[in-house]
């Protein structure tokens, strides 16, 4: 399973240039604008509507740790990328800027699958949301999952 973390903007542009990759999941970010609308080039899109919070945040958000994963759907999203790796998909990680909360999703699944998340936080093209990965990675680690070796 390949993958990658993409800013809107990357995306909307793998689309207007129609060389969005086939067999790809999407976990797409969004908190403000209208998301990305993927049903032309697949049916496996998970929106996740959570602001870029830190836990220094989240009084003034007036969230929890529980709200902000239920939220951000955590244990459907961990399903969702579980079936998506079972079935041999690929999977987009994006948010508006593709530095934060989609990299702290593909450190998450990174780490849960082949233990190297940190790789995205030691890459400084990236700013990964601790509050989105230990909510994903935890998510994932409580799924009945099958196998945690990527195809």
């Amino acid at each position: 399973m390949n993958v990658q973390i993409l800013s809107e903007a990357a995306a909307k542009k793998m689309l207007t240039d129609n060389v969005f990759p086939s067999h790809t999941a999407v976990i797409c970010f969004t908190d403000t604008e209208p998301p990305i609308d993927y049903s032309s080039v697949t049916d496996r899109v998970f929106y996740v509507d959570v602001p870029d919070i830190s836990m220094d945040d989240m009084t003034d958000c007036k969230y929890t740790v529980d709200d902000f994963a239920d939220a951000m759907q955590a244990d459907d999203l961990a399903q969702f990328i579980l079936d998506a790796q079972h079935d041999g998909y690929d999977i987009i990680c994006q948010c508006t800027y593709g530095e934060s909360r989609s990299a702290a999703a593909a450190a998450a699944i990174w780490e849960y699958f082949m233990h190297n998340g940190i790789q995205v936080f030691a890459d400084y093209r990236y700013c990964p949301n601790q509050l989105v990965f230990n909510t994903l990675y935890d998510a994932l680690c409580t799924q009945n999952s099958e196998t945690r070796v990527i195809k």
